[in-house]
């Protein structure tokens, strides 16, 4: 990562290839706390070093803020992570590190290995006395839902997406299932963030596997979440996708989210 913000994390002595390497998704603030989604590429990490500095002053160690977190169950998720101590208003860039126990080869005595920093990705600095006067940044969440769902039972997950920066007009948000998922019925019409929301065509096999939400205005700093219903058909597998559209908005990165689960 630049500007020596990983100084004090090198690889240990004696540790082997380095383990992959996470995917910066967003960086963003709000008042005091910097937030960081990145997607984890490893399945067997400890934690994840997570770490923002000030954009427009990068060699300002005051201005660093970093933390330890503990690791994230399987491979592929995307995780957010915050950060307290920021300045408001100020953009920030961010990024995250995996930790991966491992044995020293030369002593034979456990220790870990360290990915390299993820790509860094930079937040837009925003008037803290008007966040609806920001640019366009409308983003997805984490899925929130069961990982373990069982056989023959229905589901609901749910999608955080907001917009940090200004009003976000003209929404478009797709949600698609595959494997051991299909869904159930869309989203009440109007209810969120006055979304229109209609299932796609059935699959071959018959079940419906997504649905589309059109129009819908995800106002400044407000956080909402849209449901999926979704059955589980079978063992094994399930993946839900979400993508987000939104006109004029500045950080496009940041607008799909992925959730796996592996029903029983």
């Amino acid at each position: 990562m630049a500007c020596g913000l990983v100084a004090g994390l090198a690889t240990p002595a004696g540790a082997g290839e380095k383990p992959p390497a996470p995917t910066t998704v967003r960086v963003w603030t709000e008042g005091t706390t910097a937030y960081v989604t990145f997607r984890d590429n490893t399945a067997d990490e400890s934690g994840f070093w997570v770490a923002v500095f000030e954009k427009d002053n990068p060699n300002n160690e005051a201005g660093k803020v970093r933390k330890l977190y503990p690791g994230s169950p399987g491979t592929g998720r995307e995780v957010t992570r915050s950060l307290p101590g920021v300045k408001p208003g100020v953009a920030y860039c961010g990024a995250a590190q995996a930790r991966v126990p491992a044995t020293d080869s030369a002593s034979g005595l456990p220790t870990h290995e360290f990915s390299e920093w993820s790509k860094n990705v930079c937040s837009a600095a925003t008037d803290p006395a008007d966040p609806a006067g920001a640019p366009t940044n409308a983003s997805l969440g984490t899925f929130n839902g069961e990982f373990a769902p069982t056989v023959g039972t229905n589901r609901t997950y749910w999608l955080p997406y907001f917009s940090s920066g200004g009003d976000a007009k003209g929404a478009v948000i797709d949600v698609t299932t595959d494997g051991s998922l299909s869904v159930r019925k869309p989203p009440d019409s109007t209810i969120f963030s006055g979304f229109e929301c209609k299932m796609n065509a059935p699959a071959a096999d018959g079940k419906v596997r997504g649905y589309r939400c059109t129009g819908g205005t995800l106002k400044s700093t407000e956080k909402k979440e849209l449901p999926v219903f979704a059955h589980v058909d079978k063992a094994g597998q399930g993946v839900i996708r979400a993508t987000l559209r939104v006109p004029g908005d500045t950080n496009p990165g940041d607008n799909s989210s992925v959730h796996i689960v592996m029903a029983k």
